[in-house]
């Protein structure tokens, strides 16, 4: 649902704000929160 690719790009550009980024994305603020949580969880990356 989330491209690697488009999700890093997106923190980059937006500095992390999750409303601005869930709207480049074309995802919700949970779909967000949940795959940064996945990412979290599988050790990719630290909140």
């Amino acid at each position: 649902m989330i491209s690697p690719v488009d999700y890093g790009m997106a923190e980059t550009v937006y500095e992390g704000n999750a409303w601005m980024m869930a709207v480049e994305l074309g995802v919700t603020i949970q779909v967000l929160e949940d795959y940064r949580q996945l990412l979290y969880d599988s050790g990719v990356c630290a909140q």
